[in-house]
């Protein structure tokens, strides 16, 4: 097979004779002198004590490893193009914030009369002025991010060429060109402000104005933070982490791309045929077939995020919690149906252990809430029966609904995962890779060794975690002891939840879903 590749793009360079011995045909390579063809005499003579190698089966293994390097800046154009789509939905969330705090500006100027025109007139400008500085240099961004990776593509094609006609005497000079883009350092992303309004206390008429106005508070909005804000909590996968052991054989049942090629932020399996699908920054919930088909969608109003979908064992209700707190049943129909409001934004929510009863996480709140159907608070959660913290930034919430575990995502640095039995008793604090990490820490690096997106329980209790560190499902205990990974992909999982039969459907970025069966699964 090598030969007859090499009778293909370098026959001529084989058939070429030696400048220094005529009577020799190329039939070497001399790799300290970048690749030049030599023949066999060249080795004792003008390249002696050089690194050489026969020229059949070099340029193949070259060839090999140029398209890998192909590959890779391929992946990375990938990522650089879903920054730029994360960087414009930046963009409208800037716009948006900007927008609401010139109204409430406007509102409260108007409630103060003609007193406070000039102070209006300040902040307001004040505030456009933070909205100017955040696009330019956003667009800025933009940019330089679209030159980057236009460049790339040109040279990407360019190197396609080059191994499409094997040309392999311009390969050592377009690899280094393309390595040389693709190990480039990726640009600085700014720091933006956004505003807020807040009061101050003073004595003169003027300042009791002011304060009674109220000034604007800047906070640092970092842009290397893409992706993980509260409403659009997408993972970020750029360093490697060390794996268990994998130990189960994984089939794909299934595999589909939703059109919206968002990331699949929630999945709720109603059976292994069909499953709700919620994509992130999405007022949809979408029943799906298997085959990647639209069986039903259903829509709250516009501007209202859905965040999380869940359905009751006896599959009674399927529920959705949504960015402005409400929390509502998905009916035969298709419409929603407010079932009760919880007073700020719900993050997730799942079936609570006693019948008729729901648990909704409240990050911004700190806390979890158990609530009837119809909205009575039954209990109140952020304390243990140690009376400490349980978490700081609650984000995820799943009740094992046989024993009443509860299984909590904390976004709080460092990213771990809070387990706690029904009597709020802590089990543990896992950090990946078994790691306990004893008292609550509610200050730590902003490196997380591990990224927790979602969790589920399996049919024996134990807890499956979506690490998209290790971009892999891992298993462990309730007590925190790691089992074995389950499975694992070129891109990290963003949500997932298991069938009765203990088939999993996982959610990815880029509305990519996969149907996984577990060979060793009971």
């Amino acid at each position: 097979m090598a030969a007859e590749k090499m009778n293909g793009g370098n026959d001529d360079v084989k058939n070429k004779m030696c400048s220094h011995h005529p009577d020799r045909k190329f039939d070497m390579v001399c790799i300290t002198c970048k690749d030049e063809p030599i023949c066999r005499k060249c080795i004792s003579t003008t390249h002696i004590k050089h690194t050489c190698a026969e020229m059949e089966g070099y340029y193949d293994t070259k060839k090999d490893s140029f398209l890998r390097l192909v590959q890779k800046a391929d992946a990375k154009v990938k990522g650089m193009n879903g920054k730029m789509k994360r960087l414009k939905k930046l963009q409208d969330q800037n716009q948006k914030t900007i927008d609401e705090t010139v109204n409430e500006v406007k509102v409260r100027g108007r409630e103060l009369k003609s007193k406070i025109d000039k102070v209006t007139e300040n902040l307001i400008d004040e505030c456009k002025s933070i909205g100017t500085k955040n696009d330019d240099a956003m667009a800025k961004l933009e940019e330089t991010l679209e030159k980057s990776m236009n460049d790339l593509k040109q040279t990407i094609q360019k190197c396609k060429i080059v191994i499409g006609c094997e040309k392999f005497e311009e390969y050592a000079l377009m690899e280094r060109n393309l390595r040389s883009q693709v190990l480039r350092k990726a640009e600085q992303l700014p720091v933006l402000s956004t505003p807020s309004l807040s009061s101050n206390v003073e004595n003169s008429s003027c300042e009791q104005l002011q304060n009674a106005y109220g000034s604007l508070s800047k906070k640092d909005w970092r842009l290397d933070k893409m992706g993980m804000s509260e409403e659009d909590f997408t993972p970020v996968v750029n360093q490697p982490a060390q794996k268990p052991a994998k130990l189960f054989t994984v089939s794909v049942l299934a595999s589909f791309e939703l059109s919206a090629q968002k990331y699949i932020r929630s999945v709720w399996p109603v059976d292994e045929h069909k499953s709700w699908v919620i994509c992130g920054g999405s007022n949809e919930a979408h029943l799906v077939s298997a085959k990647g088909d639209m069986v039903q969608t259903s829509k709250v109003d516009e501007g209202v995020w859905i965040t999380d979908v869940t359905c009751t064992a006896d599959e009674s209700k399927t529920m959705v919690c949504c960015g402005d707190g409400t929390i509502r049943e998905i009916l035969p129909s298709g419409d929603c149906k407010t079932m009760f409001h919880t007073e700020c934004y719900a993050n997730s929510l799942s079936e609570a252990e006693q019948e008729g009863c729901v648990t909704v996480c409240r990050h911004r709140e700190q806390n979890l809430v158990r609530a009837t159907f119809k909205g009575k608070i039954m209990q109140t959660i952020n304390f243990g029966a140690d009376g400490k913290p349980l978490f700081c930034k609650p984000v995820c919430i799943r009740v094992n609904r046989s024993n009443g575990d509860m299984v909590v995502l904390e976004a709080n640095s460092p990213r771990h995962v809070v387990v706690f039995d029904k009597d709020l008793n802590l089990l543990t604090r896992y950090q990946g890779n078994g790691e306990y990490l004893g008292e609550h820490d509610e200050n730590g690096s902003d490196q997380d060794e591990f990224q927790p997106w979602d969790v589920c329980f399996d049919r024996q209790g134990n807890i499956m975690i979506a690490d998209g560190r290790t971009k892999s499902l891992i298993l462990v205990d309730r007590h925190g002891q790691t089992i074995r990974t389950l499975f694992d992909d070129d891109i990290g999982p963003t949500c997932m939840g298991m069938c009765k039969n203990g088939d999993m459907w996982v959610g990815f970025d880029y509305g990519n879903v996969k149907v996984i069966r577990f060979a060793n699964t009971s």
